[in-house]
């Protein structure tokens, strides 16, 4: 079961795909990672949707959506994460989602390919 399934109706009819990614649910569009989902026991201050984001933008996102903040638990800077308890969470996921629809370079990585170790 994905937490939030809602974030998939948003993202409709974006063909994309999810894989299970280091306990979270880790959504794709195409070859960038645009998201991911989480909602665990173990740390829930990091529970919500991770947006993944280069740096430099950031603060330009930060500046459109006041919820989005930085995660705590796990120090990983190329994500931003839209807390589950934000009093707009649903209002700002269905923005990030239509952002992400429009191809927005603000949203997404390209994952670095695997080395093969062999």
């Amino acid at each position: 079961m994905i937490p939030y399934e809602f974030i998939l109706d948003f993202l409709y009819p974006l063909p994309f795909r999810t894989k299970k990614m280091f306990g979270t649910v880790a959504i794709y569009a195409g070859p960038k990672i645009v998201l991911a989902v989480r909602q665990r026991e173990e740390n829930p201050i990091d529970n919500g949707i991770w947006i993944s984001i280069q740096l430099e933008n950031q603060n330009e996102l930060k500046r459109s959506f006041p919820s989005l903040r930085n995660l705590e638990t796990y120090k990983i800077r190329t994500w931003l994460l839209l807390p589950e308890t934000a009093n707009d969470f649903e209002e700002t996921a269905k923005a990030i989602a239509e952002m992400i629809k429009a191809n927005s370079p603000l949203i997404g990585t390209v994952p670095k390919p695997k080395k093969y170790k062999g």
